[in-house]
Formats: C-alpha cells, sequence, structure tokens
C-alpha cells in the first residue's frame, strides 16, 4: 500500500467516526421524522433546538453519563443541519415542539404546524 492509499484510507474511517456508533430511540426518531413541507413547519422544527441541545448535555451530566449519551444531542444537531436551520433560527424560543409535554406526540408521529 503506498501512502496516498494509506492516507486516502485514514480520512474515510475518521470520517465515518462522526457520528455515534449507537444511537439511542429517541435519536433515531430524531433523525427519521419526516422532512418538513413548509416554511411554517421547517421554523419549528429549527425554533428552541439550541436550548434543547444545551438543557440535554446538562440532564446527562447530573446522571452522570457522557454529554452525548445515546447520540441523542448529535441527532438533534444533525436533524438541524439537514433541515437547513440558520443559527438564529435554532436561538429562537422554542414554539411547542421541546417545552411542551402535555402535547407530546406519540413516537414516530411529531405534530407540525399546516
Amino acid at each position: 500500500m503506498n501512502q496516498n492509499t494509506a492516507i486516502l484510507l485514514l480520512l474515510v474511517l475518521t470520517g465515518c467516526s462522526s457520528a455515534p456508533t449507537h444511537l439511542s430511540d429517541s435519536a433515531k426518531l430524531t433523525l427519521n421524522a419526516p422532512m418538513p413541507t413548509s416554511e411554517a413547519q421547517r421554523l419549528w422544527d429549527c425554533a428552541g433546538t439550541t436550548n434543547a441541545i444545551a438543557a440535554q448535555k446538562i440532564i446527562f451530566r447530573l446522571q452522570g453519563r457522557p454529554y452525548d449519551w445515546g447520540g441523542d444531542v448529535w441527532a438533534l444537531s444533525e436533524r438541524a443541519k439537514r433541515v437547513g436551520c440558520t443559527q438564529a433560527e435554532m436561538d429562537a424560543r422554542d414554539m411547542g415542539r421541546f417545552s411542551d409535554p402535555v402535547n407530546w406526540p406519540e413516537p414516530g408521529k411529531i405534530p407540525r404546524p399546516k
């Protein structure tokens, strides 16, 4: 194996390791949720993401777990990238996706505005 092949192989392997090796069920649901079909849905998906990520890290720290236990933090930030959220949209106040436990959806069914 020549030096260029070894470097290329190393780059490929390090690129694949950016995702957690095991995703929790909630992380899988976050990633596999349907993509928004309107701008209102996209904004609803983005709003509050920054605070949700920060809160998740605090909860895991209080539980004595690594900050990305189960890949939930990674899944939230990856979902925001896939949806195309800007930092300002992620910093905006939550519109009910993360902060309304009374109306939490059944697993796999995320209610969105029309």
